[in-house]
């Protein structure tokens, strides 16, 4: 039998306290057995609209810590992980002219290793 992990968390507009609750959740899932931990949807932050654009990060390697710490972890547990995180809006420009950022989901085991990523 195969054991996932699906975690409920309270994001925060802190990042970096999110960073360490995921972890945490990881690190919990990895040491039960796990294969696989499912993070939330906006597992990087929930903030009140006005911050978002600015709290939301381009999905690269070296732009966003969020990501890159919890790839990281994936690497090291050999954990497959499925998160939602927001992605900056790379200029995309909603019908009331305002920019929008895109609520993206992962699935990946390693950063060499995406296997799916929903934008919507």
């Amino acid at each position: 039998m195969v054991l996932a992990a699906v975690a409920q968390i309270c994001s925060t507009p802190s990042v970096s306290q999110n960073i360490r609750t995921a972890l945490t959740v990881i690190k919990w899932a990895s040491a039960i057995g796990a294969k696989m931990v499912f993070l939330p949807e906006a597992s990087d932050f929930i903030a009140p609209a006005f911050q978002v654009a600015s709290l939301s990060k381009p999905l690269e390697f070296g732009q966003n810590e969020y990501l890159e710490k919890i790839m990281t972890a994936a690497t090291e547990s050999g954990l497959w992980i499925n998160l939602g995180i927001h992605e900056s809006p790379h200029g995309s420009i909603s019908s009331e002219g305002e920019q929008r950022c895109f609520n993206t989901n992962w699935l990946f085991l390693i950063w060499e290793r995406l296997l799916g990523r929903i934008e919507r």
